[in-house]
């Protein structure tokens, strides 16, 4: 199969979308960049769920198991009180 401008393209198009919703930019702005409709087009086709999402999931999770830190989407620590606003 040859690599086409299109195929790059679709490919550059999809990274973009999974890395800002991976990055917690809102659906609607991350809809709005690219020309759908509504956002539950946006989430049926990008939302899959990465590696990296699952990870920061985990790490939320263990963090409020066990009272310890967890990462903030820009990757820094961060007490679960201050994540949760409590």
């Amino acid at each position: 199969m040859a690599i086409t401008l299109s195929t790059v393209s679709k490919q550059l198009r999809h990274s973009h979308i999974t890395w800002l919703l991976e990055q917690g930019v809102l659906i609607h702005i991350v809809q709005a960049r690219v020309g759908h409709s509504n956002p539950t087009i946006t989430l049926k086709v990008y939302a899959h769920v990465s590696a990296r999402a699952q990870q920061i999931a985990v790490e939320a999770l263990n963090a409020g198991l066990i009272g310890g830190t967890a990462r903030t989407r820009d990757g820094a620590s961060c007490e679960l009180a201050v994540l949760l606003d409590v």
